[in-house]
């Protein structure tokens, strides 16, 4: 499902209030998912790693973030490999604060309103 949702949100990057909106469906999808395996607990972030995140740079080909994505969201599923989800969380919220441009309170904000 979260696959489904990062291809809808490659696919409406151009309208950034609808990117907004296929981001915060494909973060739903992301909580979904860790609240299934009982990984919530490893999705949390705190401001330290929040600024971390939005101090890198941004990635030069949205297709190859899509992928990397893709194949960690992958991995953690077939191999049931906590691991790979948490770095796809990383590489997720890097996607939308660096590459995107989102702020954390856009993204909460959006959210929060569905």
């Amino acid at each position: 499902m979260v696959i489904y949702y990062l291809g809808q949100l490659m696919g409406s990057i151009q309208a950034n209030q609808v990117a907004l909106q296929a981001y915060c469906n494909a973060l739903q999808a992301f909580l979904q998912i860790a609240n299934e395996r009982k990984w919530t607990y490893k999705m949390l972030v705190d401001d330290e790693l929040l600024a971390q995140i939005e101090q890198k740079w941004a990635s030069q080909s949205l297709n190859t973030v899509y992928l990397i994505l893709e194949q960690q969201l992958n991995k953690s599923y077939f191999e049931n490999n906590q691991a790979a989800f948490v770095h796809a969380w990383h590489i997720f919220l890097k996607f939308g604060l660096v590459d995107l441009g989102f702020t954390a309170d856009e993204i909460e904000a959006q959210y929060l309103q569905g």
